[in-house]
């Protein structure tokens, strides 16, 4: 589990808002890490575009990006 939850979100807690709002626009799965990023993984190109655009509508975060994973093709 990440540790660092613990500290940051109590003092954030609108990581805990942005992780529910991915969970709730079809995330498969969510993460932070040790610094200010919080990042979603979807099954669906078309259920993250339409995630970006709610959580960009949504005014939790201050930067929103949309990327694929790198050399995603490897098996």
């Amino acid at each position: 589990g990440n540790v660092l939850e613990t500290v940051t979100i109590p003092a954030y807690p609108v990581i805990a808002d942005i992780k529910d709002h991915m969970m709730e626009h079809g995330a498969v799965m969510h993460d932070d890490g040790s610094g200010p990023t919080v990042f979603g993984l979807f099954d669906k190109e078309a259920t993250a575009v339409e995630a970006y655009e709610a959580m960009k509508a949504s005014g939790l975060a201050k930067q929103v990006y949309l990327t694929s994973i790198y050399n995603n093709a490897r098996k």
